[in-house]
Order: C-alpha cells, then sequence, then structure tokens
C-alpha cells in the first residue's frame, strides 16, 4: 500500500522491490561560487543516499541541506543584489526563490504522510515515486534556475587565485613534451607566453580553467588551489594530449601579445 509517498510493507526495508533508476541520479552542475558548488555536492551525495535507503532519516537530511542551501543562496543573492534581489518579490530572483519554497514544502508533506501513521516508522518506507518527483525537481533546479546564475556572484576561489592578488595577474610554469617555460594570466583575462607569444585569452568556466592559445588550441585545464598546480589536455578531443603547470608567483608587470610571432 503507497500513501503520500509512504509504502507500507510488513517485512519492512528488504520486502520492498526497488528498480535501477540511475538516470534518476542527482547532478548539479558547477555555478562558480565556492559555497554553493560545496553545498551542491552535498545534495547530491545526500540525494544518492536517499535514493540507495529510502528511509525517513535520509529524506530528513536531504530536507535539511535543501533548507539550508535555498537560505545561502537567498543570502548570496542580496549580496550581491543579483536579478535586483533586494526589490524582493519584483526581482528577477522571485520565481526561484519561490521554487525553493516549493520543493521544500513538497519534502514536508512527503514527510507528514509519516507522522500522521502510527506504524510507519517501524515499517515504513519513503515511496519510490516520492523519492523520484523531488530528486527530479532538484535536478530541475539546478538546470533552469541555478543556471541562470553560474558565474554571476562574485568570484570563484580558482578564479581568484589564477588572478592573484595583486594588480597585475599570476605566473606559471608550463610543462608539456616541448619542455618547460614559463606562462602569465593577466588580470584582464589575457594569456601571454614569451616562448610561444599569441593573441591568447583565459577564462573560468566554473569547473575548467579554459585556455584559448589562438593557433595552438585550446586547452582545458583542471586548478588544485591547495598544491598551486593545474592540469588537463589540449581540448576534449585530444583527453591523452596532457598539459599541467605549476603555480610560481604574481606578476610585477602585464604582457600582452605585440603582434609578433
Amino acid at each position: 500500500m503507497s500513501t503520500l509517498g509512504v509504502e507500507r510493507n510488513g517485512s519492512g526495508l528488504a520486502a520492498v522491490k526497488r528498480q535501477n533508476n540511475d538516470s534518476a541520479m542527482l547532478q548539479l552542475n558547477p555555478v562558480g561560487n565556492a559555497q554553493m558548488d560545496e553545498e551542491h555536492a552535498d545534495l547530491v551525495s545526500a540525494g544518492a543516499d536517499l535514493m540507495k535507503q529510502r528511509s525517513v532519516s535520509s529524506l530528513y537530511r536531504l530536507r535539511d541541506l535543501w533548507d539550508e542551501h535555498s537560505k545561502h543562496e537567498e543570502a548570496l543573492f542580496e549580496k550581491h543584489n543579483f536579478g535586483g534581489a533586494r526589490s524582493g518579490d519584483l526581482s528577477g530572483t522571485a520565481s526561484h526563490r519561490e521554487h525553493h519554497r516549493v520543493i521544500l514544502q513538497s519534502f514536508d508533506e512527503v514527510l507528514q504522510s509519516f507522522d500522521q501513521s502510527n506504524d510507519c516508522c517501524a515499517t515504513g518506507v519513503v515511496g519510490e515515486k516520492a523519492v523520484q518527483d523531488i530528486l527530479a525537481e532538484l535536478q530541475r533546479h539546478g538546470d533552469v534556475y541555478d543556471s541562470a546564475y553560474a558565474g554571476k556572484l562574485g568570484e570563484s576561489e580558482v578564479k581568484a587565485f589564477i588572478k592573484g592578488s595583486g594588480e597585475h595577474g599570476t605566473k606559471w610554469m608550463w610543462s608539456n613534451t616541448h619542455g618547460d617555460f614559463e606562462v602569465e594570466f593577466n588580470k584582464d583575462g589575457s594569456f601571454y607566453c614569451d616562448d610561444f607569444p599569441r593573441d591568447a585569452h583565459w577564462e573560468y568556466d566554473g569547473e575548467h580553467l579554459i585556455i584559448d592559445w589562438a593557433d595552438l588550441g585550446i586547452f582545458e585545464m583542471k586548478v588544485d588551489i591547495n598544491m598551486g598546480t593545474m592540469k588537463g589536455c589540449y581540448t576534449t578531443s585530444h583527453p591523452h594530449d596532457r598539459r599541467k603547470a605549476k603555480y610560481i608567483g604574481e606578476l610585477d608587470q602585464t604582457h600582452r601579445y605585440d603582434g609578433g610571432s
């Protein structure tokens, strides 16, 4: 028997037949803000636990993480006045914040169905459809709402690290099959290498550092702030053509491509 997301069976969890629902796994893309990305990772982990266990405690954990994350996210909107957030219900984030509340209400409705049952704590599990519906709505929130502010709510830790704390940017020792040579990430988004000068640029997409090195190609690098390193490849079509670099320090001046080769 299933009621309001509660499935009951005298044999408990073990007697509930489950299907393979890999397609329903929650996947939240990075948004380029360290705190939000960390909280998204926690939500993904809690969502996986809920799918596996379908227990009341796992549902409560995901619900509470969602409530806390929603508050943090909305505070970030206010801090940066993203979408005119300080205008309240008239702002561009009004529907985003409303969707936070709708999802939280969905959690509470399912949990309330357990509270209204006398024996559910002993034999009940969260209904499979209820789990799928909640995770699907969380996924939709990430795809539709969170993607709208990706890269726009302050600089990520990675981007701030690449830009450096000084006026000009940072320098790195680049390594490939040709050897080691110095490269420079200028604060204005330009990229310079004295050994291979090109009209080159860099940007951070929230997950990878993208270096457009003109005719030399596009590189996707993963940055490790703690180690002061980055590694990646010559575009995703050449995953075995690896590159790496190590942080050297701050730039004392900005070099730019002057049209030479």
